[in-house]
C-alpha cells in the first residue's frame, strides 16, 4: 500500500476523523511532520492529522500502534503493557524473542509469565527494513554521533539511503534499519536540512551499515 511522493497510506483509528487516511505531509503547532507522531501528547499515543494544516483544521486520527491495540493473540485486542515479564526479562517494547517466525509481540497484562496474555504488535508507519532492526518501528527522536533527527536521514551514508535508529540514541544501541518508501519527496526537506551539516563521512558507520 505504497503511494509514490505523498507517503504511506495509514488509516487512522478513533479521533474525529472517521477512520479517514493520514495526510503526510502535515503541518502541526507551525511543524512538519511526514510521519505519525506522538509530539503534543503524553500518553505516548501516535497521531496523524488527516488533513495538511492540523492548526487549521483540527481532524486527526490515531496511528497503528502497539499502544493502541494488538490483534490475534488471546488478549482480544487489548494494547501492551510495557514493561512487561516474558521468561523472567522485563521488556519494554514488542519482541520477537520465545518465536521463530519473526512477528513481534507484547504481553498485554504486566506479566506473561504468571498471565499469559499476548498480542502480535501492529507495523507502525515508521517500521525499518533491513538493517538489524527488521519491522521495528524509528524511534523519533534519536541521537546519531551526537546530533538529535527527528526524521530518517541519509547522513553518514554514501548511498543517500534514508535510515533512522530504532532505538533513541544510535550511538549507545547502534539499533537502526531503513526507511520504508515513503516518498522521496517527504524527506528532501529533512535530508536538505541535515544534509551535511556534520561535514564529514562517518567511515566506521558506513562500513557497520
Amino acid at each position: 500500500n505504497w503511494t509514490l511522493g505523498t507517503g504511506v497510506v495509514v488509516k487512522t483509528r478513533f479521533g474525529n476523523a472517521d477512520g479517514a487516511l493520514c495526510h503526510f505531509p502535515f503541518m502541526f503547532n507551525g511543524q512538519t511532520y511526514s510521519s505519525c507522531t506522538s509530539a503534543g501528547r503524553s500518553d505516548g499515543h501516535i497521531w496523524c492529522s488527516t488533513t495538511a494544516n492540523f492548526d487549521n483544521d483540527k481532524k486527526y486520527g490515531f496511528c497503528p500502534s502497539e499502544l493502541l491495540y494488538t490483534f490475534d493473540g488471546n488478549a482480544e485486542g487489548k494494547p501492551c503493557v510495557f514493561p512487561f515479564i516474558f521468561d523472567g526479562q522485563s521488556y519494554s517494547s514488542c519482541t520477537k524473542e520465545g518465536r521463530s517466525d519473526g512477528y513481534r509481540w507484547c504481553s498485554t497484562t504486566a506479566n506473561y509469565d504468571t498471565d499469559g496474555k499476548y498480542g502480535f504488535c501492529p507495523n507502525r508507519d515508521t517500521a525499518v527494513t533491513g538493517g538489524n532492526s527488521q519491522g521495528d518501528p524509528c524511534v523519533f527522536p534519536f541521537t546519531f554521533l551526537g546530533k538529535t533527527y527527528r526524521q530518517c536521514t541519509s547522513d553518514g551514508r554514501e548511498d543517500k539511503k534514508l535510515w533512522c535508529a530504532t532505538t533513541s540514541s544510535y550511538d549507545q544501541d547502534n539499533k537502526w534499519g531503513f526507511c520504508g518508501d515513503q516518498g522521496y519527496s517527504l524527506f528532501l526537506v529533512a535530508a536538505h536540512e541535515f544534509g551535511h551539516a556534520l561535514g564529514l563521512e562517518h567511515s566506521s558507520f558506513q562500513d557497520a551499515l
